[in-house]
């Protein structure tokens, strides 16, 4: 509405016809372009090798929906590119690994997305991977390192390097998997390694099998406790401690936040180790297992100490975890059974 200023005389006079202007010659106002204040601006497309801060927003974005551990250090390598690649096949994207304009809309999106079935540190390999072969390096052995790993074929840090342990990890994993065991990584043995049907290293021949959500808990969530019980019995524990310690903590949430310098699934402080191992689901299962790295006791340390029954296991997670409310670890011991059941036993 337009305010007439009082300095207008309130009769108006008739206006000259040398000064009318034909209605047509006077453009109409231009409407403004609509406006959505829920829609967040869309970043630029960020591709693995980039660096800087679009990296680091790209990072914190993926660690929010559970896509991304580790440091958010704005460098888009191996394990950027398996969290986008993880999150585009998960929400019906092209999974190429880089972060295009649709990407970013879905990450931005204020809506749930879909958690991906494996955990989040099992990337996904895309089927266009090349085979390889002994000194080959590049994201794709990572990847391919990480999922021998994950199915326990291989130990260490995947570095990228296909040397003798990987290749001694993929003819073990072609040859308990029915492939021609030469050793090579190449499109046979992709697509069994990314098959649920794939035989685990030490298994009577079962299926690893995919995780899905059970109990009120997503998919990705039961993945952590998959890895938690391959740990936790490779220390010769009952996995329920293990299982029972992230409910009371977290509720099976990998959180970068917690009280003072908590962070991760066992609220483990600065003193128990690095950022990155707190917040990587399986380092961080293997400090409540065996120590922080300032001399923190873990549980292992009390093996013969206590029982396998509920209050047994509840003051055992007590001893590692030295809680204002000993109690309630024993009070989750039923749900972490159903837990690991669905996990895969």
């Amino acid at each position: 509405m337009t305010t007439i200023s009082a300095a207008v005389p309130t009769v108006m006079q008739p206006v000259p016809p040398s000064l009318l202007v034909p209605t047509a010659a006077v453009p109409p106002a231009a409407s403004p372009a609509p406006t959505d204040s829920f829609l967040p601006a869309i970043p630029p497309t960020a591709r693995p090798g980039d660096t800087g801060p679009a990296v680091v927003q790209l990072q914190q974005a993926l660690a929010a929906k559970g896509y991304y551990q580790g440091n958010t250090d704005g460098k888009y390598g191996p394990r950027t590119v398996a969290a986008v690649s993880a999150f585009q096949l998960a929400n019906g994207l092209k999974a190429d690994g880089v972060a295009g304009a649709q990407t970013w809309m879905a990450l931005l999106a204020t809506s749930p997305v879909v958690v991906p079935s494996p955990p989040v540190d099992v990337p996904v390999v895309t089927p266009t991977a090349r085979t390889l072969r002994l000194n080959d390096t590049g994201a794709d052995v990572v990847e391919l390192q990480r999922l021998l790993a994950y199915l326990g074929y291989l130990s260490g840090t995947a570095d990228g390097k296909y040397g003798p342990a990987t290749q001694a990890a993929v003819r073990e994993f072609q040859a308990r998997n029915g492939l021609g065991a030469d050793g090579n990584a190449g499109p046979n043995t992709w697509a069994t390694l990314r098959s649920p049907n794939a035989v685990r290293a030490g298994s009577s021949g079962g299926p690893a099998g995919p995780v899905h959500a059970a109990h009120g808990f997503s998919a990705q969530q039961v993945g952590y406790v998959r890895v938690m019980v391959r740990a936790a019995r490779a220390a010769g524990v009952p996995p329920e401690l293990v299982v029972i310690t992230a409910l009371v903590e977290t509720r099976l949430r990998n959180v970068n936040f917690g009280d003072r310098d908590s962070i991760g699934l066992f609220q483990q402080r600065n003193a128990w180790g690095s950022r990155a191992d707190r917040l990587d689901v399986e380092k961080s299962t293997r400090m409540f297992l065996y120590g922080g790295k300032a001399g923190q006791p873990g549980a292992v340390k009390y093996k013969g100490r206590y029982g396998s029954s509920d209050r047994q296991l509840g003051e055992w997670a007590q001893a590692v975890q030295r809680s204002a409310f000993p109690r309630r670890y024993e009070k989750e011991v039923g749900l972490a059974r159903k837990l690991i059941a669905a996990a895969g036993g």
